[in-house]
């Protein structure tokens, strides 16, 4: 942390990680896969995701999984 922090302020830096992990153990229940997984920021990360396992699997075809970047990177697909 020393080559991150000024070596005045690493001390005070591992205090405030070490409130804040105190802190979130409070609200670990608040979690959940919904949450997570389908927030409006994760959303269509999540469709896309699932979408090409599911043709992967149903198609028996690896093209789908290995390509998959190649075919993104020709269109314009953007979040």
């Amino acid at each position: 942390m020393s080559k991150i922090y000024h070596p005045a302020l690493v001390q005070e830096r591992i205090d405030e990680v070490q409130g804040n992990s105190d802190e979130n153990e409070e609200n670990t229940n608040d979690v959940s896969y919904g949450k997570v997984c389908c927030s409006g920021q994760y959303k269509n990360a999540t469709y896309v995701g699932c979408t090409l396992a599911v043709l992967q699997q149903l198609t028996g075809i690896n093209f789908i999984m290995f390509y998959s970047n190649t075919l993104f990177a020709g269109g314009d697909i953007s979040a």
